[in-house]
């Protein structure tokens, strides 16, 4: 039978783990986003200028 100290003792172990786990994961997670948002960002600015130029040397 496992005592309450060493039970306690696994559960705050976990419970760092855990803690420190999801601060790891939000970062990546938040990385990630960050990321994305700027490559779509560039898209939404590049992609329409190329879009005019293209439309202006077809048109004119």
């Amino acid at each position: 039978m496992v005592d309450f100290l060493t039970l306690m003792w696994l559960f705050s172990l976990t419970r760092e783990l855990g803690f420190w786990a999801a601060i790891s994961f939000s970062s990546i997670l938040l990385h990630f986003h960050e990321r994305q948002w700027l490559y779509s960002f560039s898209l939404q600015s590049i992609l329409p200028k190329l879009c005019n130029s293209f439309l202006s040397q077809m048109y004119f």
